[in-house]
């Protein structure tokens, strides 16, 4: 097949005449190659984008600019321009200047990297709220997406805190068994994960999986033997009428670091961690109302042995600036011996013959050396959770990988959230206040939930949703403003070149208006950081959609509006596969589909929610 050459099928682009070769012609190439003219005097813009490219001089003499070097050029010369490298092309001579462009897309930045990403287990004792998806699942399945799409190689890892205190709290709250109640639970998470669109490699289940066990009781053993849990006698919380040790999920008390009412363990509101027996006016949260302190025999871990070792550590993992300090300070402060084995109903066994369970933190990080043999490949563990967790992932647990000698578990990051607010309030199961998966309709696009869910993911601090705001999203922005862009992006992309007589101003070398290119090469920029902060993509893809919306898509070029859609189709990937799917196997037809990305359905779904929400307040 052969691309004859005629003078009039140039464009207007760059400031210069230019023909893009079709590829299909050429068997569709990994690159692009463009006859470029520049007449006597003339001059390309300036300008930079995300893909190497090289120029082939092919008659007569020019300059060209790369960076702030200025080279001449001439018949037979070749300049390579490495990525998101400012270059510019001039005619110096008395003569037309013709050159080849030749460009390719970049090669991935991350190409045959192992990753591992391990998402904070949920607790079955109860279904998923928005809350939830915005924090460690959603980071988790967009960084999955966003690695993948670099060319690294990656696995994501969950499960479920099936021994959870919080699980036998529940189940006896419903009258049910522990037991049935977290399998009943288990399967609605399952449920409300796919619901969200979020997918896992692996998916562990404690309470099924007797390998898991033996493998947690054995590491206990293990750290028992060697003498990092210590046998000793410590003070305990009990309830009153039922000698119940009271931590965790069975106990609630003032505080003693922030004075809010705090569960045992740790605080929610101010990340610190406590003894049960250090809360103030503590009280069991089931039928046994009133406590006492007494004193009894368990394990502990002294995590002030691992002091100097965890802030060597500290320093070395990825993470935000103020969740280090925030870990660095704890550590500071000096650490507390931690109870790691409990007298309770509920739980995994330390040893087969023992009366006591293991801790649900510990038994967590055990589980995770169990899960992460020695033998794996090389490759880079990011975890994924709620700051309100930072103290167990970002100390227990580090210290529990030092004493078992598996530097390996040490996460090359931590990729955090804040808490997500509802309405302004902090979501809660016990008042009603949260909207949970199950509450959206059936039908309900998980494209839609995930694009609003990564824009106010709350990643550098408390964000708020509000049910009019993810309304006004989606009708507003997604309905009456993504879609009928894309729709012309399309449609615009499968017209067959034609000439077009246009000023540079309304068009660049691809066919695309010049503040749409530098604002799509900013919104690009956020696919070479490793770890985006994913309010601000959506951010800058919001932007590019105000700009197609503010010029005339229909003056674009098809080479250029196809240009615009892939690498709209590239942006969205990470944050909302199906609908880059949906863009990708487009057809020409939808032009006159009612509702070609669910958008429609999705406002219809939330009117429903919110005039139920209403109701329900009335």
């Amino acid at each position: 097949m052969i691309q004859k050459f005629e003078s009039k099928n140039l464009l207007d682009a760059y400031g210069i005449q230019c023909l893009a070769h079709d590829r299909q012609l050429m068997g569709n190439p990994p690159l692009q190659t463009t006859w470029c003219v520049v007449e006597k005097g003339g001059s390309t813009i300036p300008h930079l984008h995300v893909e190497p490219e090289v120029f082939i001089a092919l008659s007569g003499s020019a300059e060209v600019q790369v960076g702030k070097e200025v080279l001449s050029f001439e018949k037979g010369d070749v300049v390579h321009l490495p990525s998101e490298v400012k270059h510019c092309v001039r005619n110096v001579s008395d003569d037309e200047f013709t050159f080849l462009s030749v460009y390719w897309p970049p090669e991935p930045a991350r190409k045959g990297e192992k990753y591992r990403i391990v998402a904070a287990p949920p607790t079955p004792n109860g279904r998923l709220h928005l809350g939830h998806i915005s924090g460690p699942y959603l980071a988790a399945m967009a960084l999955r997406n966003h690695l993948t799409q670099q060319g690294a190689e990656v696995e994501t890892l969950c499960g479920s805190d099936d021994h959870q205190s919080y699980v036998c709290v529940a189940a006896e709250s419903a009258s049910k068994d522990p037991a049935h109640f977290c399998a009943e639970m288990k399967k609605d998470i399952q449920s409300d994960f796919a619901a969200a669109g979020i997918e896992w490699d692996r998916l562990v289940s404690p309470l099924q999986n007797e390998s898991y066990r033996e493998a947690v009781q054995k590491q206990f053993v293990q750290l028992v033997a060697e003498g990092v849990f210590r046998r000793k006698s410590v003070a305990v919380a009990l309830g009153e009428s039922s000698g119940q040790e009271l931590y965790g999920g069975y106990i609630s008390g003032q505080c003693p670091h922030c004075d809010t009412l705090s569960g045992g363990g740790l605080c929610e509101a101010c990340g610190l961690p406590n003894g049960s027996t250090d809360l103030g006016r503590f009280t069991g949260t089931g039928c046994d109302a009133r406590g006492l302190i007494s004193q009894g025999e368990r394990f502990v871990l002294p995590l002030g042995d691992y002091a100097g070792e965890l802030r060597a550590v500290l320093l070395g993992i990825e993470m935000p600036g103020q969740l280090r300090r925030k870990l660095l300070g704890i550590v500071d402060r000096g650490l507390p011996e931690m109870v790691v084995s409990h007298e309770a109903p509920w739980g995994l066994k330390a040893t087969l013959e023992s009366d006591q369970v293991v801790d649900e933190w510990i038994e967590m990080a055990l589980a995770y050396a169990a899960e992460l043999p020695h033998d794996r490949p090389a490759e880079k563990l990011i975890q994924c959770f709620g700051t309100d967790n930072a103290y167990y992932y970002g100390i227990v647990h580090l210290a529990v990988y030092l004493a078992l000698g598996r530097e390996d578990l040490i996460p090359h990051a931590f990729v955090v959230n804040h808490f997500l607010q509802l309405e302004g309030e902090k979501f809660s199961t016990s008042r009603s206040h949260a909207i949970w998966v199950s509450d959206l309709p059936r039908s309900f696009p998980a494209e839609v939930l995930q694009l609003y869910l990564s824009l106010i993911r709350p990643e550098e601090g408390s964000t708020n949703l509000t049910l009019d705001g993810f309304l006004q999203f989606v009708k507003g922005r997604l309905l009456e403003t993504w879609q009928p862009a894309l729709l012309a992006l399309h449609w615009k992309s499968c017209r067959k070149p034609e000439p077009v007589q246009s000023s540079h101003s309304h068009l660049l070398s691809s066919g695309v208006v010049p503040s749409i290119e530098n604002v799509l090469q900013k919104a690009l920029a956020c696919a070479e950081e490793p770890f985006p902060h994913w309010g601000r993509w959506v951010s800058r893809v919001e932007r590019v959609f105000d700009l197609l919306n503010e010029e005339n898509i229909t003056s674009c070029h098809p080479f250029g509006a196809a240009h615009v859609l892939a690498q709209l189709t590239r942006l969205l990937a990470p944050l909302s596969p199906q609908l880059a799917r949906r863009l990708e196997s487009l057809a020409e037809s939808s032009q006159g589909e009612d509702d070609p990305f669910g958008f429609r359905s999705a406002v219809k779904g939330i009117e429903v929610l919110l005039a139920e929400k209403q109701g329900a307040v009335k």
